[in-house]
């Protein structure tokens, strides 16, 4: 199988009915949400993983390139190989091409054909152009992957759109449930409430869950989402225009490529360490997010990047969020109910409310991002597979490859991320509310349905 087969996902539709104010449509509105939300941040996170594996793909088809460099310059020397070095070179060429989708067959390297010294270096330029026919036709399978990618993308928008707007009025119905439902004296003698699977997603950075730190993050939702958003959107804005100047014009690309590689630069970041090695001239800074030890990372050059650093390693230019980091269980904690104010759990819910408006207002960048991806992926096709015979040339070609590359990444997997990192928060807040209504009589358990029942009779 082709390492960048795409996943097949469903189409199903998330789906929250609207709600009245009783106390089973109270209970209805939390839990609806929870398995199509859910869905909505896997999907985000398979267009990660296919980012990465059109990294991967884009990384072989370059290491055929290089090395179809080398046996091309030996070629030019008169040199060539021991038939067994050729044997070696033909069997992880055709594990390369293969695990790209690309047929065995077209790997033209024969260990007998090294037999003779006084053909060795014909057959080494033969081979080398072997390897990098190879490598083109890679880049081009990553460009009909960019197509599947892109389309897999049209239909999250669709999902994040339909959740967003399942997610404010959500938040409404659970605002007016609470002015009507919490009062002063509502958690009489009550001291605490068990946490849900939605307290794992808003606790702490030291893993515990504080009432406190949630109503004062609840109530900027919003604002932290539209800072994140705004922001990683302007930089995929600004890399998408010259990125597509690169692959319109492809003079000039060291300069080109500089002012591309730098767009990712943020101010302000935390420099990342734990994140293992790095690509030569890149390192990870971070951004907190609101809740559940989380950030939003960034893979950029350095200032001590050379250009060399940047032609090789530009398609690996990326934002993410890591949906493991920070994660701990916190199903059997407990919340201290005196600690609740009405005031604030309405103010929770009106914040969570606007968010909902505002990721819905957004659903014009749908249209933009997805107009911008198709863009680079149909210049990047007339560039695939091509190849020129000076090797500086081959370099700019390869990076300006990695540069479209990373493009349809940032326009899919990184807008994915952020934006289902917040549709979760969002929907979390409102079991967190509806948690509180719970406690404060909003609605009655089953036990205390059936002895009231009882009591009636």
């Amino acid at each position: 199988m082709a390492r960048f087969s795409l996943a097949q996902l469903s189409d199903d539709t998330l789906a929250v009915d609207a709600v009245e104010m009783t106390d089973e449509a109270i209970d209805a509105a939390v839990a609806d949400p929870t398995a199509d939300t859910a869905a909505t941040a896997t999907d985000a996170a398979a267009l990660g993983s296919m980012d990465e594996t059109l990294e991967g793909s884009a990384g072989d088809a370059a290491a055929l390139e290089e090395a179809g460099d080398v046996l091309a310059d030996g070629a030019k020397a008169g040199e060539s190989i021991p038939p067994i070095a050729a044997e070696a070179i033909r069997i992880l060429a055709s594990r390369l091409a293969a695990r790209s989708g690309v047929q065995r067959g077209s790997v033209n390297i024969a260990r007998e054909s090294f037999a003779s010294k006084a053909s060795g270096p014909k057959t080494l330029g033969i081979a080398a152009l072997s390897l990098k026919s190879i490598a083109g036709n890679i880049w081009k399978q990553i460009v009909k992957a960019y197509e599947k990618v892109i389309a897999f993308f049209s239909k999250w928008w669709n999902k994040f759109f339909d959740g967003a707007t399942k997610l404010r009025d959500r938040a409404e119905a659970l605002a007016k449930a609470a002015k009507s439902k919490i009062k002063p004296d509502s958690f009489k003698n009550k001291k605490t409430v068990e946490i849900g699977e939605w307290g794992t997603h808003l606790q702490t950075k030291d893993g515990t869950f504080n009432m406190a730190t949630v109503v004062a993050a609840g109530a900027t939702i919003e604002a932290e989402y539209k800072k994140r958003v705004d922001d990683t959107t302007q930089v995929v804005d600004n890399m998408m225009a010259l990125a597509g100047d690169m692959l319109d014009d492809p003079s000039n690309i060291d300069s080109k490529l500089k002012n591309f590689c730098a767009a990712t630069g943020v101010a302000n970041g935390k420099k990342v360490t734990n994140l293992g090695e790095q690509p030569d001239g890149m390192e990870v800074v971070s951004f907190d997010l609101p809740f559940g030890g989380k950030a939003e990372y960034t893979r950029m050059f350095t200032s001590g990047a050379t250009l060399e650093d940047m032609k090789e390693n530009c398609g690996s230019l990326k934002i993410w969020v890591d949906e493991q980091a920070g994660f701990r269980e916190l199903k059997e904690t407990d919340i201290n109910l005196g600690e609740v104010n009405a005031a604030d759990v309405i103010k929770v819910m009106e914040h969570v409310q606007l968010l909902g408006d505002t990721m819905v207002k957004n659903k014009g960048d749908a249209g933009k991002l997805d107009a911008r991806a198709k863009k680079i992926k149909d210049r990047a096709a007339k560039l695939a597979g091509k190849t020129v015979d000076d090797e500086d040339g081959a370099d700019d070609l390869r990076a300006i490859g990695n540069a479209a590359r990373a493009c349809v990444g940032l326009c899919s997997s990184s807008m994915a991320t952020i934006r289902s990192y917040f549709l979760t928060t969002g929907n979390a807040l409102c079991s967190f509310v509806q948690a509180l209504l719970a406690a404060a009589g909003g609605k009655a358990d089953a036990e205390d349905k059936k002895a009231a029942k009882l009591r009636g009779q």
